[in-house]
């Protein structure tokens, strides 16, 4: 399935029945996400902590338009509160690319692209929920206008919100 947000092209492969929705609690009132490296990506990137504040700020966008409160947390927390749902992001592999450095080299640029692994859980025991795929790319032939990655992490933000918001 491929969606698109924000001028962001966000894919995921297409949910079977079973899929359908993430079984998160009726009550979930709280969302955590924790965003981990996947096991290919060196330990020091410098663009790391870019693009965890761009995830800090596309999911407080994307919680206030839900409804549900939300935390991005360092580190994954050994136990979850009832009504609390945590959405452990793994970054298998992703590239960097502001809005600002598209438009000041263009093509030249390149493109931005992330592979994500999602697995949600919930208490009691921080039992696993559910899991997606997502992969987001841009392309050169966009120019300019191509959705680098705050438009992408925008998009896939929004969708672990609303899997988890149910609306």
């Amino acid at each position: 399935m491929a969606l698109t947000g924000c001028a962001a092209s966000v894919s995921r492969p297409t949910a079977t029945t079973a899929q359908a929705r993430i079984a998160a609690p009726a009550a979930t009132s709280k969302l955590f996400v924790v965003l981990v490296p996947g096991a290919d990506l060196p330990k020091t990137d410098a663009n790391w902590e870019a693009l965890r504040e761009e995830w800090q700020t596309s999911l407080a966008s994307a919680a206030a338009a839900q409804q549900v409160d939300v935390a991005l947390l360092p580190r994954e927390p050994q136990t979850i509160a009832p009504s609390t749902v945590l959405a452990r992001v793994t970054v298998n592999d992703y590239r960097y690319v502001s809005q600002a450095k598209r438009y000041g080299l263009g093509v030249m640029a390149g493109n931005a692209y992330m592979d994500l692994d999602v697995e949600f859980f919930s208490a009691p025991g921080k039992q696993s929920i559910g899991t997606r795929k997502f992969s987001t790319s841009s392309s050169a032939w966009q120019g300019v206008f191509s959705a680098m990655t705050p438009k992408q992490v925008e998009a896939v933000a929004s969708e672990i919100v609303k899997e988890v918001a149910q609306k």
